[in-house]
This record gives structure tokens, sequence and C-alpha cells, in this order.
């Protein structure tokens, strides 16, 4: 039987008490309670001798990687009441023009998303969300480039060339008034274009300058021409297709000269009473006499006898009217 003293008795009382109080403050440090706090989501779990932050992670099944947020650092040595916030990043696509590709960011909005990828807009590209958009998994964020093109090219307007009567001139001349000029209209073409793409395309047409007709005069007088009588020559401006008939000298014409030979009876709407004729073949003439049966583009010559009207008949002729 082993005997004790006061003092050695004592000393050995405050060791087991010393062990005691260790044993809780080791035990405390090994089951201790840490706070977790992922993606905003608070919990409290007992470590189960986790020495680090990233121990007790992979103990109670929790994945992290870079770029995800994990504070304090996955080395750090844990102690009692601790408390590890988590942050995953999120996974969003990004469309750019041909290319498309998945990212992980730790950004809160997509304007955030874009500095980190270094990726500048300019007037002529948008977004399909706002920059002030928060960013949440599976995001699609698509780039859009929109750009114009203008294109700008002239056309020539071909003049109009217009003829114009000249009563003063003669058939079959002909003269420039006024020379024409081309116009000329300028086309601009805008085509937008979206991510390569044709999508719009306006065409407007604006006049520079405006074509100017070209006019030429046609005279219409017909030209004098040098008809030789059996007792003179003269000049004729003018010449008139008809029907010829004949009839017997006698009596007065309408105007009240004797019909004789020479008088003509004609329809005052086509030739004029007055007029001096010269017909071939019968000659010298002045249109004296009217008739019921001469309407239009007839006459009726006056002969001496009545052989001389038959024989003539029925004629188309050509009357020439006298100048002088």
């Amino acid at each position: 039987m082993i005997k004790w003293g006061l003092k050695p008795l004592i000393a050995a009382i405050a060791v087991v008490t010393l062990g005691i109080g260790s044993g809780v403050w080791i035990h405390s440090h090994s089951q201790g309670v840490i706070t977790l706090d992922v993606d905003g989501k608070k919990t409290t779990v007992v470590n189960r001798g986790s020495a680090t932050v990233g121990d007790l992670l992979r103990s109670n099944g929790i994945a992290y990687h870079s770029p995800d947020s994990l504070k304090p650092a996955a080395s750090t040595r844990l102690t009692s009441n601790l408390h590890i916030a988590l942050t995953h990043a999120k996974r969003v696509q990004l469309v750019n023009e041909a290319q498309e590709q998945w990212v992980q960011t730790m950004a809160s909005t997509v304007g955030q998303l874009l500095v980190q990828q270094q990726i500048a807009l300019t007037d002529t590209e948008y977004l399909n969300v706002e920059k002030s958009a928060p960013i949440v998994s599976n995001l699609k964020i698509v780039i859009t480039h929109q750009r114009k093109s203008v294109d700008v090219a002239t056309r020539s307007i071909p003049f109009n060339t217009v003829r114009k009567a000249d009563d003063n001139a003669y058939k079959n001349e002909e003269r420039v008034v006024s020379a024409g000029q081309t116009g000329e209209e300028q086309i601009t073409t805008t085509t937008v274009y979206r991510n390569g793409k044709q999508i719009d395309q306006t065409v407007a047409n604006e006049m520079v300058r405006q074509p100017t007709d070209k006019i030429i005069a046609f005279g219409t007088q017909d030209r004098p021409v040098t008809v030789a009588s059996r007792s003179e020559s003269f000049l004729s401006a003018h010449t008139i297709s008809v029907v010829a008939t004949g009839y017997v000298a006698g009596g007065r014409t309408a105007t009240g000269a004797p019909a004789e030979y020479g008088s003509v009876a004609v329809d005052p709407r086509v030739i004029p009473l007055g007029t001096k004729l010269y017909i071939k073949g019968y000659g010298n003439g002045i249109a004296d006499d009217v008739g019921g049966a001469i309407q239009g583009d007839r006459i009726d010559l006056c002969f001496n006898s009545e052989k001389q009207a038959e024989e003539f008949g029925r004629q188309s002729i050509t009357v020439y009217i006298v100048s002088n």
C-alpha cells in the first residue's frame, strides 16, 4: 500500500486537474463549432478533427475551385468559432460575334464581367442585357456588333429631244434652238450589318442637276419652186394635191368676174378666193368661183368648150399657189 504525504497528494491532484483542463481545451479545439457561409447561406458545423479550413470543407463535401472566393484561405488553421465565407464563381455564357465561351466569374454585374474580360463596347455595339444586370448562373450575354456602310454614287440622266414647228422655216429644214444637257442624280445606299449579316438597306435619290431638253425647230412652209407657164415664170411656196374636174365657160363667177378659161371653182376653206394658181396642163388660173359639189380638196376648172371639159375629165393633180 502506497502512502502519500500531504504535499505529494496536493501536487498529484494539481496534475490531474491540469490534465483534465488541458483535455477540455484540446477537446474544444477538435470539436469546436464553425460557422460556414456558402453563397450567402449560413450553417454551423462541428469540427471533428480537421486542422485547416480546406480540410473542413472537404470533410463536409463542399467543393471549391479557382476563381471561387474563400475567406479565410484554405490553409488557415481552424480555431473555435471561426467564420468561413465561401462564394462560388458563377458560370455564364458570353457570345461575342462568332465566338461563344463559358466563363467562371466572381463579378456581381454584367458591366464588371466585361471589364474583367477586357471588353470595351463601342457606339456600334450593344448588349442583350443591361450592364447593371446582376450575374446569375447560366446567364447568356450577347454582344451585338452593328455597323453601317454608306455608298454614294452618281447617275447620269439623259435629256429629252423636243421637236417644235417653225412656221417661218421651210419643210425639211431643222435647226437646234437649245442644246440639251444631261442631268445628274446622286444615289446614297445605306446598308446596316448586324454581326456581319445585312439586316437593312435604304436607297435615297437626290437630284443634283436637272436635265434640260434639246429643242429642234423644223420648218412647215413649202419651199418655193420656179414654175414656168406659157406666158411667165413664177415662184410657188405651196402646193395642194386635189381632184380636178372641168366645166364650160359662161355666166359669172362667185366674185362677179366672167366665167372664162382660167376661172377655178374652189372650196374657200381650202383655197381662199382670189388666190392665183398654176395647174400643169391647164395653165394659169385664179380661185374666183365656188360650187355646191366643190368641197374639200376639189376644184373645177373652166374650159372654153364642152369638148375640152370632157377631154380633161376627172384627174388628181397638183395645184401650185403662186407667190408672185
